[in-house]
């Protein structure tokens, strides 16, 4: 099987979401949420003032799409209660 590009990327940056959830597992979800929104306002900050709402509007539709399938995961590995799944 051929590995596109997008799918190698995608690979990194779940080894590099792992990482980052392990660093900042034992934080309280305030602090959580704190680091991930500091870490998307650099990457914002990153981006050309004209486009910064749009590749935000991404990233969080983004982030929505993947909810359903990660809450199943967890649901599944015991990380979250399964009646989550009825209340997304």
């Amino acid at each position: 099987m051929v590995t596109t590009q997008f799918e190698t990327a995608c690979d990194a940056a779940e080894a590099l979401v792992k990482k980052f959830a392990n660093e900042i597992a034992d934080e309280s979800p305030v602090i959580q949420g704190a680091a991930i929104a500091i870490l998307l306002a650099h990457h914002l900050a990153a981006v050309a003032p004209v486009h910064r709402a749009d590749v935000r509007n991404t990233l969080v539709g983004l982030a929505d799409e993947l909810v359903p399938t990660i809450l199943r995961a967890a649901i599944r590995d015991g990380d979250a209660p399964p009646e989550w799944d009825r209340q997304s």
